[in-house]
């Protein structure tokens, strides 16, 4: 049971560097967006290459901004 909360905590964390780096993505063109054919690039803290922001909602964001929800 105990290796099953250090998995989840581990993936929990991964998850949240990702989500992280999404926000700071979106913050830097909030309105419009980065267009469809946007993709992340990054590795994340356990040095992974990450494409894709795992957050269906994030990934609306990145890609179509805030102009799309007014």
């Amino acid at each position: 049971m105990l290796s099953r909360f250090a998995y989840f905590d581990k993936s929990t964390s991964v998850r949240f560097n990702i989500w992280g780096h999404a926000l700071e993505l979106i913050q830097e063109n909030p309105f419009f967006g980065w267009g469809l054919d946007k993709s992340m690039h990054f590795k994340n803290i356990i040095n992974e290459h990450i494409t894709t922001t795992h957050s269906v909602y994030l990934s609306a964001l990145l890609k179509g901004g805030w102009s799309d929800y007014c």
